[in-house]
């Protein structure tokens, strides 16, 4: 197999850090990256909530509504009554987003 590139490096350990607070060591997911514009905007967010879908991470939800990944603990932090854990979220749940 070979070795990831610098890069890649520097962004899974930037990643980790950020989740390290939840005590998370790696998660592997099975999903299909959806471009923001390929899902029918009626599916993805009414104003200021977003329901989640298939697929769907903090990160994910951030980079593609809020234009940076770095972003998911503010969606995070409104939807705490919500959210137990990060990095488990349910399709279907309503959030809460940042302005």
């Amino acid at each position: 197999m070979p070795e990831p590139v610098a890069e890649e490096l520097e962004t899974e350990e930037s990643e980790a850090e950020e989740l390290e607070q939840y005590e998370v060591a790696e998660i592997e997911e099975a999903v299909v990256e959806v471009p923001a514009a390929a899902v029918p905007s009626d599916i993805v967010a009414h104003g200021d909530i977003y329901t989640v879908v298939a697929g769907d991470s903090l990160y994910r939800i951030a980079r593609n509504i809020l234009g940076r990944g770095a972003r998911w603990s503010e969606i995070f932090e409104l939807n705490r009554d919500l959210i137990a854990n990060p990095n488990l979220i349910s399709i279907g749940w309503q959030l809460r987003m940042p302005a």
